[in-house]
């Protein structure tokens, strides 16, 4: 579930949207988990420093982005539900600030029935990165 479809398949698979999908930041290989695509906590730390930087170098006022669980975790130090929507603000410091999140602002707004759901993922994120010094 967490690994992409090359660069050619994703191109002639949405052929039809070429003029509204932008591949420019995807390169062949891209899909390939090794170096900073490996499965470790400094792959993923240099990665979350990666993302940090290029949206804060784009001259977009909103975007939206959508991840993979375990990264907005490590991220942002919360969890969210599947399709959960939250609105952040990252600063000239590089820090990420919760705005207006659709459903939670922390894990501590959420419901009974929210939290059962995520018990079921949460200890074993938070145990990897633990064990990865995140």
């Amino acid at each position: 579930c967490d690994t992409g479809s090359p660069l050619l398949e994703l191109q002639e698979r949405f052929a039809e949207s070429a003029g509204t999908l932008d591949f420019s930041e995807l390169w062949s290989g891209w899909e390939v988990k090794q170096g900073e695509f490996l499965d470790s906590g400094d792959a993923l730390k240099a990665r979350m420093v990666r993302f940090r930087e290029w949206i804060a170098s784009r001259e977009e006022s909103k975007i939206v982005v959508v991840g993979h669980h375990n990264f907005l975790v490590a991220l942002l130090g919360v969890t969210f539900l599947n399709c959960e929507v939250r609105k952040y603000f990252l600063s000239p410091e590089g820090a990420w600030q919760p705005l207006e999140p659709g459903v939670s602002r922390s894990d501590q707004d959420l419901s009974e029935k929210e939290l059962a759901h995520l018990k079921v993922y949460d200890p074993m994120v938070r145990r990897r990165f633990k064990i990865w010094g995140l």
